[in-house]
């Protein structure tokens, strides 16, 4: 899918394949998706935290960011485990063109999350992915913070509050 026309969908093909070929994706073992996905939350506790459908029939999903530890990617294999394992997720979430449309939508629990949480590397591996190769319309993407400790954020805790009427992220956000 491109709002550009075939030339950008062609490249967003081209762009998809090569990621899957860098990552050894070939779908060709069945269990691989959930394979993949165990191994990262094994290694990354809390950093998947759920998946579920906002009001608007787009799919959620909720993480926390301090659980991401870049130090424990240490070889091509951890990267493959954290990189397949989004592609599948994202699989999951935009299984078909109306989804592809709807968009996703993630709300990230920040609380606690620092540069050692924070890594290059990933960020350009991961920037591959969503901004050469899939199709992802992200319609709200928030970096949450649990905020009953500070008083001085209640307000932007009301407006997320407000912008998420899912009852995954209402319980997240409370």
């Amino acid at each position: 899918m491109a709002k550009a026309g075939v030339r950008k969908a062609l490249k967003r093909i081209q762009g998809l394949a090569g990621f899957r070929k860098t990552y050894k994706l070939n779908g060709v073992e069945k269990d691989e998706p959930m394979v993949l996905l165990k191994r990262t939350n094994d290694m990354f506790p809390g950093l998947l935290v759920g998946v579920g459908v906002d009001n608007l029939g787009r799919c959620v999903q909720v993480c926390e960011s301090k659980a991401f530890d870049p130090t424990k990617l240490k070889g091509e294999d951890e990267w493959r485990t954290m990189m397949g394992a989004f592609y599948y997720l994202f699989q999951a979430m935009q299984a078909d063109v109306e989804s592809i449309r709807n968009g996703i939508v993630f709300a990230a629990d920040c609380d606690k999350t620092g540069w050692k949480n924070f890594s290059l590397e990933a960020e350009k591996r991961a920037a591959e992915f969503y901004s050469d190769a899939y199709p992802i319309r992200m319609k709200v993407h928030c970096c949450a913070i649990l905020m009953r400790e500070n008083p001085k954020y209640n307000c932007t805790n009301s407006l997320l509050r407000s912008m998420f009427t899912c009852s995954i992220c209402q319980r997240f956000l409370m």
